[in-house]
């Protein structure tokens, strides 16, 4: 059974550290809302979490574990 939240334009992201994955069949997904509001974007990828959608499906928030980060130091050009 799922236990997604689903967000509106005032709701908080569940914080990833502290919360299992809701839906063990879909590790990493956390959340999912109708659009992405204004501010929304931002707080979100503050707390490494980002949203990846289609034209007309809802907007489904990730914050997968372990995650790849790229470190543009180490890059070579």
């Amino acid at each position: 059974m799922s236990n997604i939240n689903w967000l509106g334009s005032q709701d908080e992201f569940p914080n990833p550290l502290n919360c299992p994955d809701p839906d063990p069949t879909v590790p990493g997904l956390i959340a999912v809302s109708e659009r992405i509001y204004p501010g929304q974007l931002e707080r979100a990828y503050q707390m490494g979490i980002f949203p990846w959608y289609s034209d007309n499906q809802p907007v489904l928030w990730w914050s997968p574990n372990p995650r790849m980060v790229l470190k543009p130091t180490h890059f070579k050009c």
